[in-house]
């Protein structure tokens, strides 16, 4: 009986005993800054308390006692909260709290400069409290990723993170169509920068790496904007004014952006083919010249968001991209014919029409904290042409000839995308995704009256889950995406009619798993299947003319390529430390050829080699100093491997290349910033190509005035004229070309913007389709 008595008493008192009691909630900010705040929870009847920081808008702590407790919220910059709860067994979640800044003067939030916090996880980051930085006020989104630690954007207006490549950019949860979004939101909107160097199975494959822009959410309604423009001088003058509106009425907030860009561009270029048809037979083709264009471009955005109760919200929005390039090119040539030389002159003379229009539809439901439906519907239309006359001097007649070519291309663009993440059990998360698009692509070229039409169909579907648990320390990420694609391209020459059908369906596994020693070390082990498929250009079987030496053409036959990774990563407080290898099968690579018939005119095209091998290791290091100094500098060293043939017998290339840089910035007499960045990369060998060193060299300072209204900066932009690779070289078979250039990238740019307000939206930008535009170009 005594026994039983025990037992009975254990039954009754042990849910109390393993339960897990807890307090949980979810901590917001006026200005929706993403704010480092400590939590202090002190029992009323007792001087036992508990102390936490906390980096994520959710907390958690654990208690001891089923008592009332005084929770006191705290961060810097805010006015401290306090709230009372009485502890219950289990999970006491205590709703969302606000905090609200201590420093409000005439509704308008007074920026004040906190310092910025770099969060690693494995191989990725995030950039808090960019707010009261350069990167912070740098102007619109494309300037602050310019300027944003691992991010690199050259002196062509190309992104890419450091040692990953070109990414997809998503603002919140939506991709970004084009260059139109990024310029047209202010980087005074963010919150923070999410860089993701492994793409998981949410991303299409292919995917290098992935920014994720988080925007800041504003309760109060308002109007406000800002108005800026930018003086550009390189070799020639060029400016970009810009007008932002945004605003919040009750449930609806949005952004309109409208912007004008005039560059002059002067550039030059020298080149030489060699054709080796024999020891004794040698063909070479050289060319010095260089080329003036004159872009216009013009950005239209706009966009609305519904919030329809506060866990759904309904958005819409469009972008717009116009640009207008006049281009004269002219070459001085020099044909070698085994020693017999003739001397040529060519001169272009063409004009690009290039049109981008996007809309689309989104719905986000967030069911609860860790539960959000989001759908995604978009249309986008791209609609390009270009028309060239190409004057050269025909060597057998002396005499010179035009040659009139025109290229149209449209597409239609249709996709939807849908995701869903849930919690199963209270220490793992999961997420199911749903993709689908269908894009019609007419294209026509015409060379000398000779036309080539081509129609190509192209449906894809994608479905994919993703599994996350820990234990303790440990922890895994598990994912598996599946993808569908079929692509019919017809080819119409004169009344000749080709067929190509291909048809892709695969499975993408990837895991990472990472113990977590303390809150500042941790290690972690990944693996990952991609495939990355050529784009519609590569596959395009049409022939474009560049001079009657040289022309281009794609590859119906290509295969997509196939990527099997590893990764080691350690992340060792403000030190990363990084090992990574790649194994492709089927890469795809640019070689020159030609025919028995026309040996000395060469067709450039892309073509698969078997396979390829890549290696790397790293280090990266960021640090802040106080509230005014933040360092940023990285280093990897590569090796590749590929074999391929030239001059009669399969080669084997090894090569090891370097990639150095670093980016600082320092805040002084409270209002002003210097900044500067550089980035170095040694030659390197990217498959049968052979590119140069580059080196980017920018430097600026900044300052505000009138109570942070008028920003104004000067730059120093590609200080040495190196951020574009100055020369690269291409061999395989019996050629062998090589370029040399200088782009118009060295100038300085000085910028005055004015804002209206200093409350900002909570608009966010959003698209679904971008890594298919990509595929169009």
């Amino acid at each position: 009986m005594k026994h039983l008595f025990i037992l009975l008493l254990l039954w009754g008192v042990w849910p109390t005993i393993i339960a897990q009691n807890k307090v949980t909630g979810k901590l917001q900010t006026s200005d929706n800054a993403n704010i480092i705040y400590h939590i202090k929870a002190k029992y009323i009847d007792s001087s036992k308390e508990i102390n936490a920081n906390f980096y994520e808008p959710s907390f958690e702590f654990e208690v001891d006692s089923l008592k009332e407790m005084q929770i006191t919220f705290s961060a810097d910059g805010y006015d401290t909260l306090k709230i009372y709860h009485k502890i219950h067994s289990g999970t006491n979640n205590v709703g969302e709290v606000l905090l609200y800044r201590n420093t409000i003067q005439l509704g308008e939030v007074v920026i004040q400069v906190r310092k910025n916090e770099i969060e690693r996880n494995g191989p990725n980051y995030t950039l808090r409290n960019i707010q009261g930085t350069h990167i912070g006020n740098a102007g619109n989104l494309k300037d602050m990723l310019k300027w944003t630690p691992g991010m690199i954007v050259d002196g062509m207006g190309n992104i890419s993170v450091l040692g990953a490549g070109s990414p997809i950019i998503y603002i919140d949860e939506r991709k970004v169509i084009n260059d139109a979004e990024l310029e047209a939101l202010s980087s005074t909107d963010v919150n923070s920068i999410e860089i993701i160097k492994e793409p998981d199975e949410r991303y299409k494959n292919g995917t290098n790496a992935v920014v994720i822009i988080h925007l800041k959410k504003q309760i109060k309604d308002y109007v406000g904007g800002n108005i800026s423009t930018s003086l550009i001088q390189r070799r020639r003058f060029g400016y970009n004014p810009r007008i932002n509106l945004s605003g919040k009425k009750g449930i609806v907030s949005g952004n309109l952006s409208f912007s004008y860009a005039r560059k002059n561009q002067h550039s030059y270029e020298a080149y030489q083919t060699i054709i080796q048809h024999g020891e004794d037979d040698i063909f070479r083709n050289s060319s010095q010249g260089g080329y003036v264009a004159k872009p216009d471009a013009y950005t239209l955005f706009g966009g609305l968001n519904f919030t329809l109760s506060p866990k759904s919200t309904l958005g819409i929005q469009y972008s717009g991209n116009l640009i207008d390039i006049e281009k004269e090119t002219n070459n001085t040539l020099l044909l070698d014919n085994n020693g017999e030389q003739t001397p040529k002159k060519k001169n272009a003379i063409s004009t690009q029409d290039l049109n981008l229009h996007n809309a689309s539809v989104s719905y986000q439901w967030k069911r609860n904290e860790n539960s959000t439906l989001t759908l995604i519907t978009d249309y986008a239309t791209r609609r390009n042409t270009t028309e060239e006359s190409i004057n050269e001097l025909n060597v057998n007649t002396g005499n010179s000839y035009p040659t009139l070519t025109f290229n149209n291309t449209d597409y239609d663009i249709y996709t939807f995308n849908g995701n869903y993440s849930f919690k199963l059990g209270q220490k793992d998360k999961e997420q199911v995704g749903v993709e689908g698009g269908h894009i019609r692509n007419n294209s026509n070229s015409i060379i000398n009256e000779v036309s080539q039409y081509i129609n190509r169909k192209n449906q894809w579907l994608a479905a994919y889950l993703s599994f996350q648990r820990k234990w303790g320390k440990l922890n895994l990420q598990l994912g598996l995406r599946y993808e569908y694609d079929y692509t019919n391209t017809r080819l119409l020459t004169g009344t000749e009619q080709t067929d190509v059908k291909k048809t892709y369906s695969d499975l993408f596994p990837n895991a990472r798993v990472t113990y977590k020693f303390n809150e500042n070390t941790n290690i972690s082990l990944g693996y990952r299947r991609s495939i990355a498929r050529p784009s519609f250009s590569e596959l395009s079987p049409i022939v474009t003319y560049e001079d009657s030496l040289n022309y281009w053409t794609g590859n119906p036959l290509l295969k997509p390529t196939f990527t099997n990774a590893l990764s080691l990563t350690a992340n060792l407080s403000q030190v990363t430390l990084r090992a990574n290898y790649y194994y492709k099968t089927n890469p795809i690579v640019s070689i020159y050829g030609h025919d028995e018939t026309s040996s000395n005119i060469l067709t450039r095209q892309p073509q698969n080699i078997d396979h390829s091998q890549e290696w790397d290791v790293g280090i990266e290091y960021s640090q802040t100093l106080g509230k005014k100094v933040l360092i940023s500098t990285f280093g990897y060293l590569t090796a590749s491997y590929i074999t391929y043939p030239y001059l009669g017998k399969e080669t084997f290339y090894r090569d090891f290349h370097t990639f150095l840089g670093g980016y600082i910035s320092y805040i002084f007499y409270k209002d002003f910033t210097i900044y500067a960045n550089a980035y170095y990369t040694s030659p390197f060998r990217e498959g049968t190509q052979k590119i140069g060193y580059t080196l980017d060299t920018n430097v600026g300072i900044s300052g505000q005035f009138f109570n942070n209204k008028l920003y104004i900066s000067l730059e120093g932009q590609d200080l040495f004229a190196r951020g574009v690779t100055p020369w690269w070289e291409n061999n395989y078979g019996d050629t062998n070309y090589w370029r040399r250039n200088k782009y118009d990238t060295r100038g300085i740019i000085l910028t005055l913007r004015y804002t209206f307000n200093s409350i900002k939206t909570n608009f966010k930008s959003r698209s679904g389709n971008q890594k298919l535009l990509q595929r169009t170009n």
